[in-house]
């Protein structure tokens, strides 16, 4: 009888290290996330200053409007792209004058760089562009964007810059003479927007400010535009994938300073403003 439960414990024994080293069954595994995350914010006040890393929007702006002496008409195109959620490059490919006779007279290009993140953000911006206007020539900008987060339906917006225009020669005349006419100025502004989100893909914006565009002659120069605009978003799986946004400016409503002409509504532009996005 002993001899039975003996020989009975030793194979209870040599199995039980067989039972102690059976794998355990594998754990579950989650299914994966259907939701891609987000990478840009639909909400246009919750947008940063800078697009994200590896975004690329594709803007195309038809536009109209009266100016000092007659109507206009053009169309701009542009692209701006998020190399670090901190750092974007942008440009202005062509700025088309369609009426009242085609001509490109404007391109410019840019990088912004934010500093400081969250409720309140900071960046700067540096910008040359190419002006084929009434003068050939170039012109410096530099600004220091700012954006208020004011809870989760509004934000505003801060935008002083300066800049320098620097003539090369008119279009009337290529003779050296003609730079007589023309003197490289230098001048600031001072940009003021608020947006303002209605439901989650439509915002209403304003938008004023003050331009001095030529410290030289003050009695002219100063400026204080005005402007109203709507946007809306069509929503994709990583952000948006398209905005609307319509707008109507009067690029000087006031002269300050002027006697001849202190208000100017009748110069104004109106037009849509197109932008795709492409993530990465």
């Amino acid at each position: 009888m002993r001899v039975a439960i003996a020989i009975a414990l030793t194979l209870l024994a040599s199995s039980a290290p067989a039972f102690a080293q059976a794998p355990p069954p594998p754990a579950p595994i989650d299914p994966p996330d259907p939701s891609p995350a987000i990478r840009l914010p639909v909400r246009e006040v919750d947008r940063p200053l800078t697009l994200p890393r590896h975004v690329l929007s594709i803007d195309v702006t038809p536009y109209g409007g009266h100016g000092s002496y007659d109507g206009y008409g053009g169309l701009s195109l542009g692209a701006t792209f998020g190399i670090t959620d901190d750092v974007e490059v942008w440009a202005s490919f062509v700025d088309l004058e369609l009426a009242p006779s085609p001509f490109p007279y404007y391109s410019a290009a840019g990088v912004t760089a934010r500093l400081v993140r969250g409720t309140f953000e900071l960046g700067l911006t540096g910008s040359a562009a190419f002006e084929m206007q009434a003068v050939y020539g170039a012109g410096l900008t530099f600004e220091v964007p700012m954006a208020v987060h004011l809870g989760s339906r509004a934000k505003l917006l801060v935008t002083p810059d300066v800049f320098v225009n620097i003539p090369f020669t008119s279009r009337e005349s290529m003779s050296p003479g003609a730079l007589l006419m023309v003197k490289t100025t230098g001048g600031a502004a001072l940009g003021l927007g608020l947006v303002g989100q209605v439901v989650d893909r439509l915002s209403l914006g304003a938008n004023t400010g003050i331009t001095v565009s030529d410290f030289s002659d003050l009695t002219r120069g100063v400026a204080v535009p005005l402007g109203f605009s709507v946007h809306g978003t069509l929503a994709g799986e990583k952000g948006p994938s398209a905005d609307l946004g319509p707008y109507f400016s009067w690029p000087a409503l006031l002269q300050l300073g002027s006697s001849d002409r202190p208000s100017n509504p009748g110069v104004y532009q109106v037009g849509v403003a197109l932008r795709g996005f492409v993530y990465l």
